[in-house]
């Protein structure tokens, strides 16, 4: 079985092993972000949500913090 580095934070968090984003590792996905080009969350500048925003899920009305919406997206910035 292979298991991605997405799937190890979703069982992490499931176990309560959530882990912090500090201010520290904010400032380094916003410079990584930068340095790509890419929007505010991480995605191609050229994106468009649904409801404008990847952050708020329609059906559960739910809305998530911008950074934990961008390391599911992209785990491997867990590492910077």
């Amino acid at each position: 079985i292979m298991w991605d580095a997405g799937y190890r934070m979703q069982v992490r968090e499931e176990l309560g092993m959530k882990r912090e984003i500090d201010e520290a590792l904010k400032r380094k996905i916003d410079r990584w972000i930068e340095e790509r080009g890419l929007n505010e969350f991480g995605d191609s500048p050229d994106t468009v949500y649904i409801g404008g925003t990847p952050l708020f899920d329609e059906r559960t009305g739910q809305r998530k913090d911008r950074y934990e919406y961008i390391l599911e997206r992209h785990p491997e910035l867990w590492g910077l």
